[in-house]
């Protein structure tokens, strides 16, 4: 579940069987609330292991903390980025129907 795949998000998209953009919308933010719980677990252990690292031996933990948070952090605003870029992908007219 940390590494999402353009497929996934763009199939999860239009999963909804229409090409409404409402609806497109509203999975989309169906994937982006599914995100959620590990980004704001990611950003209170990285307090936490800032708040731990301020002692030695609190420092034996925090840094290890830190660490996974920053890693699981950065999967997650990946995974946002791909989201975004299948939902615009979906939304966006094809190249050939601009010119």
């Amino acid at each position: 579940m940390l590494s999402l795949t353009p497929e996934y998000a763009s199939g999860y998209i239009t999963q909804a069987g229409t090409a409404n953009p409402v609806v497109l919308e509203a999975r989309r933010q169906e994937l982006l609330q599914r995100q959620q719980p590990a980004k704001i677990g990611s950003l209170a252990f990285l307090a936490i292991g800032g708040l731990l690292t301020i002692t030695i031996i609190g420092a034996i933990l925090g840094i290890p903390m830190l660490a996974i948070a920053g890693w699981v952090h950065w999967k997650v605003r990946g995974n946002l980025k791909v989201i975004d870029d299948a939902y615009q992908a979906l939304v966006s007219p094809p190249a050939a129907a601009q010119a």
